[in-house]
């Protein structure tokens, strides 16, 4: 059946929320609209693109598989893919395209919310752990109280906090060269809105890098990829870097199979029964040649993910 394709970069933030009328703030909400024909780049030929906001750039494009909030009277032919579901992007997409097939019911939306935590990452890495993977990495902490979270401050100097729910470097704070009161009050309206927020230490990174996964509607997980990225010391992403699989493995220059193969059953249990879609695990790789096999995942679609082509078939793992 043909997809609906949906840019949606604003599903971290509705994932926090947990809103069936979520508004992104206006510089997400435009960064969607400037973005929304991202997914020609990558949609099958049978595909359709749905614009969800009217100042989008169409100007000149006249591709039949762009559609617009109710367009159609029948949307039944296809199966709903936005860049990534939550509770908001469900309701949108009943209400403009009535018939569309594919939209999660609300109690697996939330178990999908729940699993898109950063406290995930945390269970991720304490599996591994047990397999014998990353055992100099600590785990991150989940804190609850502010004086909690300003004590790990106190304590590791150079550190992470990071909010439970966002995306792309969005909701980090790298606590290096920031006066305390500034981190207090940053700590303070994240756990005020979130609940929680976690904290990690401080790594020198010499890259940044993902492996990139399908999970089927089974549990199985496939390896689909890896990514390289650049992003800043503070962890904001800017932009992925390209070339074919095995020259991405190699340049990244320290993963083996036997890596690979302990995040794909850690994803499996992790995800069963709670999420089928594709995966990309943030990772890093250190000045020491040590390998941070999980700094985040991502429960959706990522920039990394949507580079791999199909065809490629230079990396076999």
């Amino acid at each position: 059946m043909p997809l609906l394709h949906v840019y949606n970069p604003d599903t971290d933030y509705a994932l926090a929320a947990g809103s069936h009328n979520y508004t992104p703030p206006e510089a997400i909400r435009r960064m969607r609209a400037r973005n929304a024909l991202l997914p020609l780049s990558y949609m099958g030929a049978d595909d359709a693109l749905l614009v969800m906001d009217a100042d989008a750039p169409l100007d000149g494009n006249n591709d039949a598989r762009i559609l617009a909030p109710g367009s159609l009277t029948d949307w039944s032919r296809f199966t709903a893919n936005p860049w990534g579901w939550n509770v908001t992007i469900a309701r949108y997409l009943r209400k403009n395209c009535p018939g569309i097939k594919g939209i999660p019911d609300d109690a697996s939306l939330e178990r999908l919310r729940l699993l898109s935590h950063r406290r995930t990452s945390r269970r991720f890495l304490s599996m591994l752990h047990m397999r014998n993977v990353a055992l100099d990495i600590a785990l991150p902490e989940e804190l609850t109280d502010e004086q909690d979270a300003m004590e790990y401050f106190m304590e590791h100097g150079k550190a992470f906090f990071k909010a439970p729910w966002s995306s792309s470097g969005r909701g980090i704070l790298f606590a290096d060269d920031i006066a305390s009161d500034l981190v207090r009050q940053w700590v303070h309206g994240v756990i005020a809105k979130q609940g929680s927020v976690m904290a990690e230490p401080f790594y020198p990174k010499h890259l940044d890098c993902a492996t990139e996964w399908f999970v089927a509607p089974d549990g199985s997980a496939s390896f689909t990829g890896v990514s390289l990225f650049e992003a800043s010391r503070r962890g904001k992403y800017h932009h992925n870097l390209q070339g074919s699989q095995m020259d991405l493995w190699n340049r990244i220059g320290v993963l083996d199979s036997s890596l690979i193969e302990a995040q794909r059953d850690v994803l499996q249990s992790v995800a069963a029964g709670s999420y089928s879609g594709p995966v990309g695990i943030d990772m890093l790789v250190l000045h020491n040649g040590a390998v941070h096999p999980c700094v985040e995942i991502n429960f959706r679609n990522t920039m990394g993910s949507i580079l791999i082509d199909p065809s490629d078939k230079s990396l076999s793992i």
